[in-house]
């Protein structure tokens, strides 16, 4: 069995954009995984378009809680807003989240198309956790 591609999924354009990279530029089967920071997260529909638009499957990560303790809550606190997720600060909650899924899917390479100072926390946070996976920045396309 082919070791699958764990795709952070975020249903916007540029998720679709780098799933489709990866689906052309492999057979390499794309697990995404998507993560609702709110409550009212619209979960189950990201996961159909992820699975519309090529994803073998997709995983479903309710987050909302540990997001609100572990960042939105603090940056209240700081008078900063938390909306929209400030990926920098919710790295290590979808590191952890990505790691996971990589890890029961036995997946050897984690994707995501996160820019700039949110790719680098991404990226950082999944290496503190799994040094062994490949991290995969995506292009922009």
């Amino acid at each position: 069995m082919i070791a699958p591609v764990v795709l952070a999924w975020s249903g916007g354009r540029a998720a679709a954009r780098a799933l489709a990279h990866l689906r052309a530029s492999s057979t390499t089967p794309v697990v995404a995984v998507a993560f609702g920071f709110r409550a009212d997260a619209p979960l189950a529909a990201w996961a159909a378009q992820a699975r519309s638009a090529g994803a073998h499957e997709c995983h479903l990560l309710d987050v909302s809680d540990d997001y609100a303790r572990d960042v939105a809550w603090p940056l209240a606190v700081q008078g900063l807003d938390p909306w929209p997720v400030p990926v920098t600060h919710a790295a290590p909650l979808m590191a952890g989240g990505l790691v996971r899924v990589a890890r029961l899917e036995h997946a050897t390479v984690v994707a995501h198309g996160a820019r700039g100072a949110a790719g680098r926390a991404l990226e950082a946070a999944i290496h503190a956790l799994a040094p062994s996976l490949r991290v995969l920045g995506l292009p922009p396309m």
